[in-house]
């Protein structure tokens, strides 16, 4: 019931964040989807009662529905011509590594120092990496846009 809990808020926020991505720019929704995963793994590390276990699942839905849109419009964004296919392979290849080792290494924290902490540092590593690409990772919005309406006028 959890795991379903998550996908009714997470198909609303993926269409809600296609918009803000292309509107407002691609880190726009990336720090508050961050947030609200982080938010929601906190809420479900406390969690002792059915309704908080849910709202759990509601802020863990609607932050992955917000990060899912601008991680690959941007990753999209920075291909270089002809790359495209290259570049979002890696991208996806990247992120099945890092589900490998995060698992490895976050399951053997769970082993030594419970889930509590386990999730604990999955939230601050998701936060201070979201904070990180907000900070040091250039806007991208309209890049792709821009060179194809360049190319239309000539």
């Amino acid at each position: 019931m959890f795991t379903g809990a998550t996908h009714f808020p997470q198909f609303f926020a993926t269409l809600a964040a296609g918009f803000l991505t292309d509107r407002f720019g691609r880190r726009f929704t990336i720090l508050p989807a961050a947030l609200l995963i982080s938010l929601g793994i906190l809420v479900f590390i406390q969690s002792n009662t059915f309704p908080e276990l849910m709202l759990s699942a509601l802020l863990l839905g609607l932050g992955e529905g917000l990060a899912g849109p601008p991680l690959i419009a941007f990753f999209a964004d920075i291909a270089p011509r002809g790359l495209e296919g290259i570049t979002m392979g890696f991208y996806r290849t990247f992120g099945g590594v890092g589900s490998v080792v995060g698992a490895l290494v976050l399951g053997g924290l769970a082993d030594l120092s419970g889930f509590a902490w386990s999730l604990g540092v999955d939230a601050i590593l998701l936060t201070a990496t979201a904070f990180g690409m907000v900070f040091i990772v250039r806007e991208t919005t309209g890049r792709r846009v821009g060179q194809t309406n360049r190319k239309e006028q000539i």
